[in-house]
C-alpha cells in the first residue's frame, strides 16, 4: 500500500510538472504573438523609440516589400587610439522600434547582415560607408542607408527643445571652442522614428522630386541645414548653371528652382 501511494504522489507531481511545463509553453507562444508595443514598451525619454501616428498613416499606404537590413556582427571588432581591440554594442533600441514598425506594416522584411561574414553586402554599399548598426532600406524602386548617427539628436544645455543632428552639433561645439575656449554640455537621444519613416517614404514613392539650385552668378552657397532640410523632405538637390552653354533650360524633372543671393 505504501508503494502504491509512493506511486501515485510520484505520478501526480509528473502530472503538474507536466501542466507546468504546457503552461509555460503556451504562455511563451501567446506572448511572442503580441505586438512589441506590449512586449517591448518604449522606455526611452519622451517615447522617442515609438511609431507614432503620422508614421501609422504613412505604413497603411504601403504596398512596395520593403526589405530593411540591419547591419550587425558581435565578432566585429576595431582597434581603438590605446591600441585595443573593442566591439561596438548592439543598439537595442534600434531593433525594438524596427520590430515596431514589422508589426505595423505587413510589407516589411527585417534581415540582419553580419559584415564579418558577408562583406559582399558592405561592398555593395560601399560609398556609403555602412558600419555596426547602421539600416539599408530596399525596394525594387531604389535604396537608402542610415547611420547610426542619423538615429541621434543632440540637445545642448541652454537650448532646450532644439534637437540638433550630429552635424549640427559638432558645428556648434566647435564654434563655441574656437570662440569661448570651452565645448557646452549636452544630451544624446535616440530620435529615430522621424530618419526610418522618411527612409521607407523615399524607397516606396514613385516618383523623387528635384530641386535645382542656380548657380554661375555668385550665389550664396546654401549651409547644411538646408541641405539636411531637403533630405528629411526626401527630395533630391542638384545645382544648375545656365550660363554656361551646356544647358539652356530649366530640365522637365525639376519641381523647384532656388535662387539664393546672387550678385
Amino acid at each position: 500500500m505504501k508503494n502504491k501511494r509512493s506511486l501515485l504522489m510520484g505520478s501526480y507531481s509528473i502530472g503538474i510538472a507536466a501542466i507546468a511545463v504546457a503552461v509555460v509553453i503556451a504562455l511563451n507562444v501567446f506572448i511572442g504573438q503580441l505586438p512589441t508595443t506590449l512586449t517591448k514598451p518604449d522606455t526611452t525619454p519622451e517615447k522617442l523609440a515609438t511609431v507614432g501616428a503620422d508614421s501609422k498613416k504613412l505604413l497603411e499606404a504601403v504596398d512596395t516589400e520593403i526589405t530593411i537590413y540591419r547591419v550587425y556582427s558581435d565578432t566585429y571588432t576595431y582597434t581603438t587610439e590605446n591600441n585595443t581591440q573593442e566591439t561596438i554594442p548592439l543598439d537595442v533600441n534600434i531593433v525594438n522600434l524596427l520590430d515596431k514598425y514589422a508589426d505595423a506594416c505587413s510589407y516589411i522584411t527585417l534581415k540582419v547582415i553580419d559584415p564579418v561574414s558577408n562583406p559582399g553586402f558592405l561592398e555593395k554599399y560601399r560609398d556609403e560607408g555602412l558600419t555596426q548598426n547602421s539600416l539599408v532600406f530596399e525596394t525594387e524602386k531604389r535604396s537608402v542607408c542610415l547611420s547610426p548617427v542619423d538615429l541621434l539628436r543632440y540637445e545642448l544645455d541652454g537650448l532646450p527643445g532644439n534637437y540638433l543632428t550630429y552635424e549640427q552639433c559638432y558645428d556648434y561645439l566647435m564654434s563655441s571652442y574656437y570662440s569661448t575656449g570651452s565645448v557646452p554640455s549636452y544630451s544624446e537621444y535616440f530620435f529615430a522614428e522621424n530618419e526610418i519613416t522618411g527612409a521607407i517614404d523615399y524607397v516606396t514613392s514613385d516618383s523623387i522630386p528635384v530641386i535645382y539650385t542656380l548657380t554661375g552668378h555668385g550665389e550664396t552657397p546654401f549651409d547644411t541645414s538646408f541641405a539636411d532640410i531637403i533630405v528629411d523632405e526626401n527630395a533630391v538637390q542638384k545645382e544648375l548653371s545656365l550660363v554656361t552653354g551646356d544647358t539652356v533650360a530649366v530640365p522637365e524633372d525639376a519641381a523647384a528652382i532656388l535662387i539664393y543671393a546672387p550678385y
